[in-house]
């Protein structure tokens, strides 16, 4: 249930062109859309909630770039293509033989993602400024085969921008299951991450 394990072919051929895909868009919408292009990365605090009978938490880092086109001096849309390690975890629940019994295993598994959000950005101001993101996520499994291949949600943050630097607070709001287990399991992480943009 816990170990590691490859990504098969096919599944590996996919996640290149994704990849790939990714890349190429980052590399080409600054030329061809006039966007910026942003090279950041930073720390992950994880919770994987499983049903209402307990909590696991872990820690990571993440890192990779996004591409922001601006629509209007205050609106701008990014999309990001980022390698997410959404933590190690030791906890998992499993129901005992005796019907009426509950038992803990302690089995390790961590969950590394390939993550694409796509982010709505409000400014302030144009250039110096707080701002505030929004819009959702899909992430890819690189890992662990106790997760589900592909799992979406929700992303909403702030940040603040000077010059070329910027700094961010981000939330996952999981909203799909993502243990292959007959437990809900909503994922949660926060990333604090440090910006440049070329």
């Amino acid at each position: 249930m816990g170990e590691f394990t490859r990504i098969p072919k096919a599944g590996a051929s996919c996640l290149l062109v994704i990849l790939a895909m990714s890349c190429l868009f980052l590399a080409s919408s600054p030329a061809v859309l006039g966007a910026d292009l942003r090279l950041f990365g930073g720390l992950t605090a994880t919770m994987i909630t499983h049903g209402d009978f307990y909590q696991t938490s872990g820690t990571g880092f993440f890192l990779g770039g996004g591409s922001e086109i601006a629509l209007t001096p205050h609106l701008a849309l990014e999309i990001d293509a980022l390698y997410f390690q959404k933590g190690r975890y030791t906890a998992l629940f499993r129901e005992n033989n005796d019907p009426g019994g509950l038992i803990f295993m302690t089995i390790p598994y961590e969950i590394n993602e390939l993550s694409f959000p796509a982010l709505v950005k409000v400014s302030l101001h144009p250039r110096n400024s707080p701002y505030l993101l929004g819009g959702a996520e899909l992430a890819v499994n690189l890992s662990s085969s106790s997760i589900k291949t592909l799992n979406y949600g929700l992303v909403a943050g702030i940040g603040f921008r000077y010059g070329a630097f910027c700094a961010e607070v981000r939330y996952h709001h999981g909203l799909s299951d993502v243990m292959k287990d007959y437990l809900p399991s909503k994922m949660r992480a926060v990333a604090f991450a440090l910006g440049y943009t070329i």
